[in-house]
């Protein structure tokens, strides 16, 4: 019986590499991110596909619900921060607006970190929760064209 080997962590693995992938799901996840494989003669495909958007989705949503559980992991949430809800609205601005920074390498205007919170987190967890409506808002910014094709 095979077992997923840390497949919640959504790992992607070139069908080149060696040792080769324990299980075809991480494989798979790169070659609909656009990898190619010499070994299975597949060329690199860099357009944007439904099965590119759907893994990217999938991936950025685990891999920042990790990185916001990782404890001591200062680089999303700085030490000291925590990640407060909608009640305190500025805390959570303040964290969008160091996202900015961290995803996209600019300062957002007021108007941008207004809209990611009002578009995006408060809808997620008037949904949900606080912690869910934090990994969809940093979800959103590695789905971003800016960050995907920079």
């Amino acid at each position: 019986l095979k077992t997923a080997q840390g497949d919640s962590d959504y790992p992607m693995t070139s069908p080149d590499s060696i040792p080769g992938p324990y299980e075809g799901l991480p494989a798979e996840r790169f070659a609909s991110l656009g990898g190619g494989s010499a070994m299975l003669q597949i060329a690199t495909d860099a357009t944007p596909s439904p099965s590119f958007l759907g893994t990217i989705t999938q991936v950025s949503q685990a891999w920042c619900r990790i990185a916001l559980d990782k404890p001591g992991n200062d680089a999303l949430v700085p030490a000291g921060t925590t990640l407060a809800g909608s009640d305190d609205a500025a805390a959570v601005k303040n964290i969008i607006r160091r996202w900015f920074l961290h995803f996209h390498a600019v300062a957002a205007s007021d108007d941008e970190v207004d809209a990611v919170y009002a578009s995006v987190f408060v809808p997620l967890e008037a949904e949900t929760d606080a912690k869910t409506a934090y990994v969809g808002t940093c979800s959103s910014f590695i789905r971003h064209p800016g960050w995907i094709f920079y």
